[in-house]
């Protein structure tokens, strides 16, 4: 019914390869017109950030319901409902795991195998072709106060730490 860890993350780790030898392969054919290091660095990142979108939200929203990876693993990623994610739920679950990695620890303490991004995001990860268990929706009050904690501990908490230091200097 959920997937294992190790599944999940091999499935990521699929997405990740394929990622790179995209990358790889467009600056190998791209090699003759760049001429500096920083075009080369921006083409990169632009490559990567263009096929991490493509990827994981615009996939994950579509019929498929799984990245690359999760397609080769039979991992298809679901609302609690059952229902395809919007792209825009897919986005906000992307951009959740790029911020808060630390949050998929929390996939050994959950019954339903949730990792934080997918219990803020309302999604669950299941085997393709099996119906999804029931999972019962805590109040919407406790995701807005985790999603708010998490932001200010991730950007509030830096940028008070450097003010101090700077001070100090």
């Amino acid at each position: 019914m959920y997937i294992s860890y190790q599944k999940r993350i091999f499935s990521f780790i699929i997405d990740i390869v394929l990622g790179k030898a995209i990358l790889i392969g467009a600056l190998f054919l791209l090699s003759p017109l760049i001429d500096s290091l920083y075009l080369a660095q921006l083409l990169s990142y632009t490559i990567f950030t263009i096929w991490t979108i493509f990827n994981f939200p615009f996939l994950q929203s579509s019929h498929w319901q799984a990245s690359i990876g999760q397609k080769l693993l039979r991992i298809k990623v679901l609302d609690v409902c059952g229902n395809t994610l919007s792209f825009w739920r897919a986005c906000y679950r992307g951009s959740l795991l790029l911020f808060c990695p630390w949050g998929a620890f929390m996939y050994f303490f959950s019954p339903q195998k949730q990792c934080l991004y997918d219990f803020l995001c309302d999604c669950i990860v299941v085997k393709n072709g099996e119906n999804v268990p029931s999972i019962h929706r805590p109040l919407r009050q406790i995701k807005y106060s985790i999603t708010i904690i998490a932001a200010l501990v991730f950007f509030a908490l830096p940028l008070i730490l450097w003010g101090r230091l700077t001070f100090l200097n």
